[in-house]
Order: structure tokens, then sequence, then C-alpha cells
């Protein structure tokens, strides 16, 4: 464990980002398990960018809100105990591989919900189309 602050800046989740990343902890040494935050959201790409890169990925839990406390809330000290937890192996859960027919589903399901949300947003907007047109129509004959 170092206290050596880390390259990830806003904007670096891109691939160059997380190659730069990597490089950095291949810097200290070998990686051969990270502990990732949210593997099946925000942390799936770099999820996916660590296992392409021969790394074990764990899931790693959220700190608990009482200890976040004390210590503050930001980003190194979250990955500091994501860090502590992948060290002292209390993180043991393997991620989602975000991939297979899983994945897929999960991309079919969140396209249905969008084409019915749409449709639902396009049949209130013809109803309103409509109202407007019946109150013109109304004005219009008077």
């Amino acid at each position: 464990m170092t206290n050596m602050p880390h390259p990830a800046q806003p904007g670096h989740a891109m691939a160059a980002g997380y190659r730069s990343l990597l490089g950095w902890a291949r810097g200290f040494g070998m990686v051969v398990r990270a502990g990732v935050e949210c593997t099946g959201s925000y942390g799936a790409a770099l999820t996916r960018h660590l296992r392409q890169a021969g790394i074990q990925v764990v899931e790693v839990n959220q700190p608990d809100k009482a200890a976040r406390r004390r210590r503050g809330r930001t980003d190194a000290v979250d990955a500091e105990a994501a860090a502590r937890a992948v060290l002292s192996e209390p993180a043991t859960a393997v991620p989602k591989s975000g991939d297979g027919h899983v994945e897929a589903m999960r991309v079919f399901k969140l396209a249905r919900d969008s084409a019915v949300k749409i449709v639902s947003y396009m049949v209130s907007l013809r109803c309103r189309l409509w109202q407007v047109m019946a109150a013109a129509r109304v004005r219009k004959a008077k």
C-alpha cells in the first residue's frame, strides 16, 4: 500500500485512462488482483479492461457509513479502503462478466424500456396536439 496519488482524474473513464491507471499501478510491482466498486454499473468498463489484462477483479463494497463519516468522504479515502479490503481479503466477490446471454438480455430490456417510454410520450403528445387543434377550431368557428 502506498500514499502516492493515482493518475485517475475526471474524464479518465476511457481506454487511455484505464491504460494509464494500470501502468501507474504496475510501476509499484506486479498487479495480480484489483478491487473495483460498482462492477455492474460505473466500474463495468474498468472491470472488463482489467480482466482483459489478465488481472483478477474482485467486487469491493463501499465502506460502512460510520467509517465514511469518521474519515471523510473522498475518492482517495474510498480507494484506500478498497485496496485494504482486497489486501486483507474480505473482498472475495467475483463480479459478473458483463458479456454473454445475460448482458445481451439486459441490453434488449433497456432498449425495450426506452421504446415503451418514447411511445408513451408520443401518445401523450398526440393527445395534447388534438386538444390544441380542437380548441383552435372552436375559436375559429366563433
